[in-house]
């Protein structure tokens, strides 16, 4: 029983709002509007004395099950957004590396950066030379060697591609 200025409902949608608790309303009210301002509270729960033990142990399992439900949902959740969020931040970096890679393409061609390597292909049954193969690298100013897996594809799609083949 309460005493004060606030009734149960009040009562208990403060305190399961601070604490983030299950709340079972206990009560002899069963008039439709007591009912309706306690559902608008989203509990747990509603028994109406005079209850059985039986009862009041079932209802308080399923409020407690229902809650440890909820409490891990919501840690789902927010490993899902914390992944979310980190993959997005490391989406943001990739972008933003890409768009410096691609300024810097386009001085390293001015600034003739790129080198030419040549490999030979070797047939290994022959022990002998039957190809070379030509590979392109870039020696950045800042960042040393960078390898064609990092700037080919913005290559392309900058259109930085066909000066860079005219170059080799």
């Amino acid at each position: 029983s309460l005493q004060g200025s606030i009734d149960g409902i009040a009562a208990a949608t403060q305190i399961g709002g601070q604490l983030q608790i299950p709340v079972v309303y206990m009560t002899a009210y069963a008039d439709n509007a007591t009912l309706e301002r306690a559902k608008s509270t989203n509990p747990y729960g509603y028994l109406v004395k005079p209850f059985k033990a039986n009862d009041l142990r079932a209802s308080i399992e399923i409020a407690l099950q229902k809650y440890r439900d909820e409490v891990v949902k919501e840690q789902r959740f927010d490993e899902r957004l914390e992944d979310s969020e980190a993959e997005l931040r490391h989406h943001e970096q990739l972008s933003a590396e890409h768009r410096t890679i691609a300024a810097d393409l386009s001085q390293a061609l001015q600034n003739q950066e790129f080198s030419l390597y040549y490999q030979p292909r070797v047939n290994l049954r022959t022990d002998r030379i039957v190809s070379v193969e030509a590979l392109v690298r870039w020696h950045h100013p800042q960042h040393g060697m960078i390898l064609p897996t990092t700037f080919i594809a913005i290559a392309e799609a900058t259109g930085l591609i066909e000066p860079l083949g005219e170059w080799v």
